[in-house]
């Protein structure tokens, strides 16, 4: 069985990375960190480009 990076995993590196080298804690949007974390799951390829930029 594969293990997948949950959204309390995700948050939790966050963290330890804010407190490690600095930065602005917070999320700007659940909703596209929820998306990205659950896509690998649903087995949807990734395609070149479709990133949002913002």
């Amino acid at each position: 069985m594969t293990d997948y990076l949950t959204l309390a995993d995700a948050l939790a590196i966050h963290a330890d990375l804010i407190q490690r080298y600095g930065g602005s804690p917070g999320l700007r949007d659940a909703g596209l960190l929820e998306a990205v974390l659950f896509r690998p799951q649903t087995g949807s390829p990734c395609r070149a480009g479709s990133a949002a930029t913002g």
